[in-house]
């Protein structure tokens, strides 16, 4: 199985999981809740949140753009197999979550 489909998909069902999506595209609101209820070091609360908001925020204005990229099968992968903004969000809340000042 291809790598970047397998990552896709790990990471759709994992957001499916945690009940984290709305019309089929991962939920912000629901995803800030989550992080809210679920991560009570008060010292990553903020920078996990702040990393949560700065992707969702890039990765929606950068969607047609990403998803324009992903229709060209770099990773051959056609566009109905899987949902790219997935995975772009969850490797900008990596990258980003570990910039902590």
């Amino acid at each position: 199985m291809n790598y970047y489909f397998k990552t896709q998909k790990i990471t759709e069902a994992v957001f499916k999981q945690l009940n984290l999506i709305k019309d089929n595209e991962p939920d912000k609101e629901a995803s800030m809740k989550y992080i809210e209820n679920t991560v009570k070091d008060a010292a990553w609360n903020p920078v996990l949140k702040s990393a949560l908001t700065k992707c969702f925020t890039d990765v929606t204005a950068q969607k047609d753009k990403i998803l324009a990229e992903l229709a060209k099968e770099p990773f051959k992968v056609a566009k109905d197999q899987c949902n790219g903004i997935f995975v772009s969000l969850v490797g900008c809340f990596q990258m980003e979550s570990c910039k902590v000042s």
